[in-house]
């Protein structure tokens, strides 16, 4: 798999990347940590298959009236899957072949 190093964002709930759009290319893999209501600590990882992920750009601006789009990932609520999506204000496109790891980070 491939390594993260060299493309990394720290984007924190405060942090105005979370609501502010920006031009990043698209990643080969990302990680990040949350906590769920209980105070229990997660981390993931995500490694996107390349090709796949590449497509999925090409799809969403595909469309002449997208002009940007979010990378959406969203947690269930037992804190053991992910749902991956590239999401535009016209179309939605999931991510399926991307390797998810979930771990608990702390109790």
């Amino acid at each position: 798999m491939s390594d993260c190093l060299n493309e990394f964002y720290l984007a924190k709930l405060d942090n105005p990347i979370i609501s502010e759009y920006q031009n990043f290319p698209p990643t080969k893999c990302t990680f990040f940590g949350w906590s769920d209501k209980n105070g229990n600590k997660y981390g993931g990882r995500v490694y996107f298959d390349e090709t796949e992920i590449w497509e999925a750009f090409k799809t969403i601006y595909a469309n002449p009236k997208t002009t940007q789009s979010a990378l959406v990932i969203e947690i269930d609520k037992y804190n053991s899957n992910l749902r991956i999506s590239l999401e535009s204000e016209n179309d939605t496109v999931v991510i399926e072949k991307a390797k998810i790891k979930i771990y608990e980070a702390s109790r």
